[in-house]
């Protein structure tokens, strides 16, 4: 493992310019964000539990199940005592085959609002932050607001369609498209979904500003986040994922947890660390531009898209 000590974005930018000319996808570069290897390992040596994003963090954009290394050093750290849970906003759908095939490991869905687990071999799901009322406000506002999607669609001579599966029930997650998806879109996964897109950056933005702007009308204080890639996530305020990692019995009972994000739905999770100084411990996976500024409240930064394993090889040697 090369380690690279680092005190600002700037030094993070340019280590991350050198990655992209090597051997970005697999590389075992860890950067130590003002801390010493001494300090790091300290610090790793007290986390109890993962608070772990999915997409671009555990797993790559998109992907169904979570890669078999990654799955082993889970395992063994799961051995050690270190227990992990996935924090995402994707539904129960989306979330089912990465649970099936790491039973192991709890999943929190759709940014809080449920928990789901393995139960004598079936994929059980419970109420967390959400409850009926909310998957009625949401169903309600859903429909109304299709139907100025549509009228978008129409001034604008391009598309929109429900993310991922299309199943969430507690948020709403929309995706822009250069022109009106085909039927089966849903079914249509990573390169093949992304062909699809809305490529143009004004237009996009455009959009965007237009969709928030309706949103706050008519749900003032529901949150509206634009994650890139022509896709919006629109929450009700009590979804949140730090909310979800707060309410966690793990969070209350470890002397230190470690949060895994890689964009910009991640940094209220990293938020945790300045109220929670010394609880929380911030691993961020870097694939994209967009998300240098988190580097500012990571402790440690890897390169490449789901290439959280250095982070998690580090925190398995202070075990050994």
């Amino acid at each position: 493992m090369e380690l690279y000590h680092i005190k600002s974005v700037a030094q993070a930018g340019a280590v991350a310019a050198a990655e992209r000319g090597r051997h970005t996808a697999s590389t075992n570069t860890l950067l130590l964000v003002n801390l010493t290897t001494q300090q790091a390992m300290q610090q790793l040596s007290h986390v109890a539990h993962i608070f772990s994003d999915a997409d671009g963090t555990l797993v790559s954009d998109g992907a169904e199940h979570i890669s078999q290394a990654t799955l082993l050093l889970l395992a063994t750290l799961s051995r050690h005592g270190i227990t992990t849970t996935v924090v995402t906003g994707k539904p129960l759908a989306e979330v089912t085959p990465m649970l099936s095939s790491a039973p192991g490991l709890e999943f929190i869905c759709e940014k809080g609002a449920y928990r789901a687990h393995i139960q004598n071999g079936t994929v059980r799901k419970q109420f967390m932050l959400s409850d009926a009322a909310i998957e009625t406000e949401v169903a309600l506002f859903r429909i109304g607001l299709a139907r100025y999607l549509q009228g978008l669609a129409r001034r604008h001579h391009i598309g929109f369609g429900w993310a991922g599966s299309g199943a969430h029930t507690s948020i709403i997650s929309v995706d822009l498209y250069a022109a009106t998806p085909p039927a089966h879109y849903t079914a249509l996964r990573g390169a093949a979904r992304n062909a699809l897109k809305l490529r143009d950056p004004a237009l996009q933005r455009r959009l965007e500003s237009l969709i928030a702007r309706w949103v706050h009308q008519h749900k003032p204080t529901w949150q509206v986040v634009h994650l890139g890639n022509g896709n919006t996530e629109i929450t009700p305020p009590i979804l949140e994922k730090s909310a979800a990692v707060r309410a966690h019995p793990a969070f209350a009972k470890s002397g230190k947890v470690l949060i895994l994000g890689d964009s910009k739905n991640d940094e209220p999770m990293f938020a945790l660390q300045a109220t929670h100084t010394h609880k929380v411990l911030n691993g961020l996976v870097l694939h994209q531009h967009a998300s240098l500024p988190l580097v500012n409240t990571a402790h440690f930064v890897t390169f490449g898209m789901a290439n959280v394993q250095p982070i998690l090889q580090a925190l398995l040697s202070t075990k050994k």
